[in-house]
């Protein structure tokens, strides 16, 4: 048997176009999308990976990317343009905890709230669970501070399932699949994958 253990939260951005993304980073990143997504009329990819879906933190860590990606036509004009001023950039919090997860959904809403007031970037606030099998012992690794909330809320909308490393990293950007083999799991997984390629 198999059981999902809470992991961490985040909040990740849901304002970057997702086109413009592909088409103005480097050509390596264009051939990816070819040749990595499994199937390519998604809405936006999402991922536990913070390189594919971008948690509101990583602007801190990647600049570039959130100098030269657009927003998205509904993000764009003069009422959204105070949103997006650069004096309401996050600074890294102190319970950013390895693999880029806080630990308390509570206490990052708090430091949200407290960095971006009643007006907030679009993003969805995200628990990364892991899927173990029953037979494994949890050991806290990454800190004292206990997962808060440690078990999933019956009102959480479920994304879907991705598959990645310890570090939360997807086969999406850092996998190698050679052509033939990329052809055949699309055969197998298109039709399984939702919208967000999950």
């Amino acid at each position: 048997m198999y059981k999902n253990v809470v992991i961490g939260f985040d909040a990740r951005e849901m304002w970057l176009d997702v086109d413009s993304q592909w088409t103005q980073d480097t050509k390596d990143l264009r051939q990816k999308k070819d040749e990595l997504l499994l199937k390519q009329d998604v809405l936006k990819p999402l991922s536990v990976d913070h390189y594919v879906w971008h948690s509101v933190f990583s602007e801190l860590l990647e600049p570039r990317l959130w100098r030269s990606v657009a927003r998205q036509d509904k993000y764009s004009g003069s009422e959204w343009d105070n949103v997006f001023l650069e004096s309401r950039k996050l600074s890294e919090p102190d319970n950013y905890r390895p693999r880029n997860l806080w630990r308390n959904l509570s206490s990052l809403q708090s430091y949200l709230q407290q960095s971006w007031g009643s007006v907030w970037k679009p993003c969805y606030l995200v628990a990364v669970v892991e899927v173990m099998s029953d037979d494994l012992d949890i050991e806290e690794e990454e800190g004292t501070e206990l997962i808060s909330p440690s078990v999933i809320d019956s009102q959480w909308k479920l994304l879907g399932y991705d598959v990645a490393d310890y570090e939360l990293y997807s086969g999406l950007f850092n996998g190698i699949m050679d052509p033939q083999q990329a052809t055949k799991l699309r055969r197998e997984w298109r039709d399984d994958l939702n919208e967000y390629h999950l």
